[in-house]
């Protein structure tokens, strides 16, 4: 008798259904540029719905991966390019809810 993990088991339950499976907690759906950059950083800034806003350190990661042309985690691949920087810089400046 094979004896797998939990988490195994899980995947192999879920297998097939892509991002769909998220609420097995394996896959989730990319995110929308503006949306990942507001969630790098937990609790920045530091207040109940920060993951709606964009803080310090999170627009200072988002210059980072914007000068070097890196890929923004959980975007399915998506880069930074100068009108999304320029967005970003405005909502960080406003405090506007992504």
């Amino acid at each position: 008798m094979r004896i797998i993990s939990k988490h195994m088991a899980l995947a192999a339950a879920c297998a097939g259904f892509g991002w769909l499976a998220a609420g097995c907690g394996l896959f989730e759906p990319p995110l929308a540029v503006e949306r990942a950059v507001a969630r790098m950083v937990p609790f920045d800034p530091p207040i109940a719905q920060a993951d709606h806003l964009i803080g310090d350190r999170e627009i200072e990661l988002a210059v980072q991966l914007w000068i070097r042309g890196e890929v923004v985690p959980k975007t399915g691949g998506k880069r930074i390019d100068d009108p999304t920087m320029k967005r970003l810089a405005q909502s960080w400046a406003q405090q506007v809810f992504i």
